[in-house]
């Protein structure tokens, strides 16, 4: 019959159970127990008549109480939530809030009966704690859609016939606090000493596919069935535990030596998680397991864990702290006593996506025979086995590791296999492992230890690939020592030399393991290959020697691996000798970039790398790297290193030393290491390259020693901090020396390039004895820091160059060149201060620059484009040279600039320029040339000596004073111009002739002697504050202007002659035994402020009969004259110019105004004489109306900038103005009729003439406003 049950408060104020009517809970109540009937026990078939001991005690008891017709449960407290029994026959329904806590003193499920908890959800739990001292057996069935806690100090069992249903269950023998559940935190600790208690699962356990199983205990053992397709299973045994992460298990751990954990049956799930100080996952013979597993049959060795995505069987280390399984293995404390066995199956399989991951992680780890451990997939997973790669330590490790005969792991995959590492400091590895492929990579597999047994005999290793041999993977050998020797004897040999242990390999299984792999060997402590020979014909692989403590070393072998990479590495060291290695690419080194010190003293050990009596060669095309990372060189001794069109490149830190040693490749380079911090030196003598492309050593730090070496073929560049080549030859594209912080020497040596070849010193010298330089098409660059010598005075050296070659030489200090021949495309010299002495340069461009001084004297400058001598601080001087070209001749310095010498000799193109600037003084002598221009520049310039036959212009530009002396200048069609601010001679049978010719000094005097001035086409001008002439002929074609500005002028025994007129001006005008002629349409003007003195002087063939005006619009009143810029009168007058006019002529010309009833010109100033007009800047006539001008009248009255007025007096001071006369306009007046002693106040007789800035006549008409006038 149904019963149905609530709880009440009893008189201890405990919760209790009691029947539907009952009105309280205490004695004498009417609670109801549910009757249970008798069951018995049924145990697994795999557990023997008796059981273990820890459990067969405790399940006698638990069956001879099940004789009683009573329920399984009794106690039943809620101390948190809410909870409610119902019992209908064998079904009990237990009803609870969320996150409800049940104590019980004792709670069992019997066979054949059910319970439930009907919870509010699937993340809502109960906890039942069972505190009556019984162990709690779970013999039916247990379901519910939340989670079942369960939590029992004595022991808890889950029978044969057990079947439970939840979403998630934790089965625990160590307690949780009701806080930690409340919320949500998994942590569960037992009572310190308290006696170790079981959980032992024989049935079927299953929970939600995303729900956690969590069996924790003293001991843990599966032999039924546990289920989370895709959630966690754990089986935990410890002191104290916590999963810290259910998603991502994560366990915080205290274990002791008696806490194991082990599963006998199987289990299935996403994660599933063994952890204990003991773990076992199969039947095991293992002391350590006798008694937990001694009552079940072998056939427990079909234990399965299948997982989706991780398996972990972790061997926890007993300490007294709290450890992690995140932990690395440095972090691992107290006793490492876990032992890890698997005998059965581990399966993260996944045939359509990427296989999972299975760790194996113990103190001591055992793989029996039966194990079966797959993680292969159409991707490939990962599987540890007692450590990983190399023993990193970046998990647990195992000190002691066996892998059985016969257990099989595989990580093979369709695409990509995947990885399998396999540590033990001390490890025995046999069995079967597969990392294989069938269309893509194959994967990793790794053996490693300290001490690695593998016997060939049960040991078997593949990689390989059906995509072919290039797409093999990779075993990996990783003991302390490796030796490779021909057979055991051979390898015995070789223990006796260099240490006793290690790992040994005949020739015969090394070569066997790369039909199936490539293969990394990784010996710690050393790894030694003697007098084998390892071959494959089979595709591309890789064979790499890794000592990654120790040395590596290759004696007598033969590695023949056509398409395969080679690696060698010796940390501490490396030797190759007496072998041949043939290989597809290869990488040689020691050395980690650290450097390693004597344990004795603090003197560094140099780890480098020795290869004598050998012969390296790889493939077309490859690239292959040297090394000495740590503090060490690289020693070749008779060596080849062979490699057509491929790369060789090498690094060092210490000393090369390279004898006897042979080249043959693409590219030869050797850097400096970026941690290199010391001075080496590279010896290299009786070597032989043949590069076809670069062969560069760059080594700030590195002095080189190039000695009886040929250079070939290709480009060579030598970038060190001091170079020295002696004895040494080469034909090659190019070659480069460069010498960082020391010197270069070349001696007794023989090059040749048809590209370029470069000899550099950065700070130091560049220095050459007995050698000869052969230059192709390309350049030669000299340049040093400091010193930069050619010199074969003494046949030190010989250039030999092609007429496209390029030649720059430059010093820092001082660059010199003396007695060098050099024929090129190009030549430049430069440096600090730059000597070039009885050399002949014969090239399209000679450049010679100096920053101070330059020193050219003796040579032959033959540049057909240009020839440019510089200096930016200091004096170049140009002495006797013979100097040839076409183009420019160009000569600065911010100094003084000298060009002379008797046996100077100068052949320039009839388009050539001659170019001179001086920041001080130019002085150019014995300069005869017939060239097109010449420009000098300075702030003195001498010129002495010279012929200049010039076709375009000569112009002298000079702030301070220039001197001519004994120099002819003769310009074909083009000017002279020499202007010298501070003053200027011409002496000594100077000539100037020139379309134009103009001498000027706007601050200084101009003397002139013995000297001809002739401008043939044009004006002669000589302007200077005062001039004086003597002994001097000129001619000008329109006009000679002689203009003395502040001071005097003077004339003795000077002649003019030609029809052009003169112009003269001064403060006193002084002629002493000069004759000046023109001819009939000349003018001679005279201006003086002071006085005029002629002695012994004529002027002939010049109108004077008129008095001629000054200033910029002269005009005759009386003679005809084609000058444009003159006005004159006769019948009619018609000025020209800029305002032109006619007084009785018709004109088009609309800058030419009329008179006389014609009608007015046009142009800035207009004025009508009879015409009506609004403009108010034309004046009126009598009889119409009269502008708007500042004084009208009946008058005339102009208006504007220049107003005047014709018969009115006026205030003006602007306006001039006299009786019945007119008057002049602007800025200075005057007047008609009075004598004046203002310079800017003409005056004569009955009429008046202005003059200065505005003239005025007083006798013709005119529209110029600069010039005033009016009728009779």
């Amino acid at each position: 019959m149904n019963k149905v049950y609530k709880l009440k408060y009893n008189a201890k104020k405990q919760l209790q159970v009691v029947s539907e009517i009952a009105t309280k809970a205490g004695p004498g109540s009417t609670a109801t127990t549910a009757t249970t009937e008798t069951e018995k026990l049924s145990f697994n078939p795999l557990v023997s008549n008796s059981m273990v001991a820890g459990l067969t005690a405790g399940l006698a008891v638990a069956t001879v109480g099940m004789a009683q017709a009573d329920l399984g449960r009794a106690g039943m407290e809620v101390v948190s939530g809410a909870a409610t029994a119902i019992a209908n026959g064998a079904v009990t329904t237990i009803t609870n809030s969320h996150n409800a806590i049940i104590n019980w003193q004792k709670f069992n499920i019997n066979e054949n009966e059910i319970v439930k908890f009907i919870q509010q959800s699937t993340d809502s739990a109960v906890l039942n704690r069972v505190l009556g001292g019984e162990l709690t057996k779970i013999l039916g069935t247990l379901q519910s859609n939340g989670k079942v806690f369960i939590v029992n100090p004595a022991g808890i069992v889950f029978g044969e016939k057990s079947v439970v249903d939840v979403a998630s269950l934790v089965a625990s023998t160590l307690d949780i606090t009701d806080e930690d559940f409340l919320s949500g935190n998994y942590v569960f600790n037992q009572e310190k000493d308290q006696a170790i208690a079981q959980v032992l699962s024989q049935g079927m356990i299953k929970v939600n596919d995303d729900g956690t199983l969590a069996l924790v205990g003293g001991k843990v053992v599966n032999t039924g069935v546990l289920e989370a397709k895709n959630g966690s299973v754990y089986l935990l045994a410890g002191q104290s535990i916590t999963i810290q992460d259910l998603d991502n298990p994560l366990i915080s751990y205290k274990v002791s030596a008696e806490n194991k954990a082990v599963n006998l049956g199987q289990i299935v799930s996403k994660r599933a998680t063994l952890l204990g100080n003991k773990v076992a996952n199969g039947y095991t013979s293992s002391n350590e397991f006798a008694d937990v597993v001694s009552g079940y049959a072998t056939s427990a060795t079909n234990a399965v864990i299948n997982a989706d995505g991780e398996i972990v069987l972790f061997g926890a280390s007993e300490a007294n702290e709290l450890q992690t399984t995140a932990q690395t293995n440095l972090e691992v404390k107290g006793v490492r006593n876990s032992v890890v066995s698997n005998t059965g199956t581990l399966d993260v399989s996944n045939p359509t996506g990427k296989a999972g991951k299975i760790k194996v992680l113990g103190d001591k780890v055992e793989v029996g025979s039966t194990a079966v451990i797959d993680a292969s997939g159409e991707v490939g997973g990962e599987v540890l086995l007692g450590g990983d790669h190399l023993g990193k330590g970046s998990v647990k490790l195992s000190t002691d590791t066996k892998v059985e005969a016969g257990a099989k792991v595989n990580a093979s995959a369709e695409k990509e296999a995947g990885s399998i590492y396999v540590w033990g400091d001390n490890a025995r590895v046999e069995g079967e492992f597969l990392a294989t492929s069938e269309t893509s990579y194959g994967g990793v597999i790794e053996t490693s230890g300290k001490t690695l047994e593998t016997p060939f005999d049960n040991f078997f290793v593949s990689t390989a690939s059906q995509a072919g041999r290039e797409y093999y993977g990779t075993y990996i050998i990783d003991p302390d020592r490796i030796f490779i020797a021909k057979d055991n004897r051979a390898i015995n040999t070789l223990r006796s030399t260099y240490g006793r242990g290690g790992t040994p390999y005949t020739e015969s299984q090394i070569n066997n393991l790369l039909r199936n792999s490539n293969i990394d060997t990784y010996g710690t402590l050393g790894v030694y290959i003697s007098g084998v020979n390892i071959s494959s014909s089979k595709g591309s692989g890789r064979f790499a020697v890794y000592s990654t403590g120790g040395k590596a070393l290759i004696e007598n072998s033969t590695i023949n691996l056509n398409g395969w990479d080679f690696v060698v590495y010796g940390q501490t060291g490396m030797t190759i000798n007496g072998s041949t290695i043939n290989v597809r690419q290869y990488t040689i080194g020691t050395g980690d970039k650290n450097s390693y010190y004597s344990t004795r003293n603090a003197d560094k050990l140099n780890i480098g790398l020795t290869v004598s009596d050998s012969t390296i060669t790889s493939a077309s095309g490859s690239y292959n790297f040297i090394r000495a990372n740590a503090w060490g060189g690289l020693t070749f001794k008779n060596t080849n290193l062979n490699t057509v069109g491929g790369t060789i490149d090498l690094q060092s830190n210490a000393d090369n030393n390279w004898d006897n040693l042979n080249v043959k490749a693409g590219n030869f380079v050797i850097y400096e290491q970026s941690s290199n911090k010391d001075t080496i030196t590279s010896n290299i003598k009786n070597s032989n390259f043949d590069v076809s492309g670069r062969w560069l050593l760059q080594n700030k730090n590195s002095k080189l020693i190039l000695d009886n070496t040929s250079l070939n073929t290709g480009v060579y560049g030598f970038e060190t901090n001091d170079i020295t080549v002696q004895n040494s030859r080469g034909i090659a594209k190019t070659i480069n020396f460069r010498a960082k912080s020391g010197n270069l020497l070349v001696k007794d040596s023989n090059f040749k390039t048809n590209s370029q070849t470069s000899l550099l010193s950065d700070v130091g010298d560049v220095n050459y004895q007995n050698t000869t330089l052969d230059i192709g098409s390309g350049s030669l660059t000299v340049s040093a820091g400091n010193n930069a010598t050619l010199t074969n005075s003494k046949s030190e050296l010989n250039l030999i160059l092609n007429d496209d070659a390029n030649v720059h030489v430059h010093g820092g200090n001082t660059a010199k060149v003396d007695s060098v021949s050099l024929k090129a495309q190009n030549v430049s010299v430069t440096g600090g201060v730059v000597k070039v002495k009885a050399s002949n340069f014969d090239a399209a461009n000679v450049n010679l620059s100096a920053v101070e001084r330059l020193e050219a004297a003796d040579n032959t400058l033959k540049g057909l484009d240009s020839v440019t001598l510089s200096s930016d601080n200091s004096d170049v001087l140009v002495v006797d040279n013979r100097i040839i070209t076409d183009g420019d001749l160009s000569v600065s310095s911010n100094k003084n600039v000298e060009i002379f010498g008797g046996k100077a000799e100068y052949t320039l193109g009839e388009n050539s320029n001659l170019n001179v600037r001086a920041g001080e003084t130019a002085r150019i002598g014995n300069f005869d040339v017939s060239i097109n221009s010449i420009n000098v520049a300075g702030n003195d310039v001498v010129l002495t000596d010279n012929d200049f036959q010039l076709k375009e212009e000569f112009v002298v530009d000079v702030e301070n004073t220039a001197k001519l002396v004994n120099t002819s200048v003769q310009v074909d069609t083009g000017r002279i111009a020499i202007d010298a601010k501070k003053g200027l001679e011409i002496l000594e049978n100077s000539k100037l002739q020139g379309t134009t010719v103009s001498v000027s000094s706007s601050e200084g005097e101009a003397t002139i002697s013995n000297a001809t001035l002739v401008g043939t086409q044009g004006e002669v001008d000589v302007n200077a504050t005062s001039v004086a002439l003597k002994d001097v002929r000129i001619k000008g074609v329109n006009a000679v202007n002689l203009t003395a500005t502040k001071g005097d002028f003077s004339s003795e025994r000077v002649i003019k002659t030609d029809a052009a007129n003169l112009n003269v001006k001064g403060k006193n005008l002084i002629f002493k035994d000069s004759r000046y002629s023109g001819n009939d349409t000349g003018y001679a003007t005279l201006t003086y402020t002071d006085s005029l003195s002629t002695v012994n002087t004529t002027f002939r063939r010049y109108i004077r009969d008129y008095e001629t005006g000054t200033g910029l619009y002269q005009w005759n009143s009386g003679a005809e004259t084609d000058n444009s810029d003159v006005a004159y009168k006769d019948g009619y007058a018609t000025g020209t110019g800029l305002y032109q006019w006619n007084s009785g002529a018709e004109t088009e010309n609309p800058d030419v105004a009329y008179q006389d009833g014609y009608a007015t010109g046009t142009g800035l100033y207009q004025w009508n004489s009879g015409a009506e007009t609004t403009n108010p800047d034309v004046a009126y006539k009598e009889g119409h109306k009269t502008g708007d001008a500042l004084t009208q009248d009946e008058y005339e009255t102009g208006t504007g900038l220049y107003q005047w007025n014709s018969g009115a007096e006026t205030q003006n001071p602007d306006v001039a103005h006299k009786d019945s006369y007119a008057t002049g306009t602007g800025l200075y007046q005057w007047n008609s009729g009075e004598e004046t002693t203002n310079p800017d106040v003409a005056n004569k007789d009955s009429y008046a003439t202005g003059t200065g800035l505005y003239q005025w006549n007083s006798g013709a008409e005119t529209q110029n406003p600069d010039v005033a006038n009016k009728d009779s």
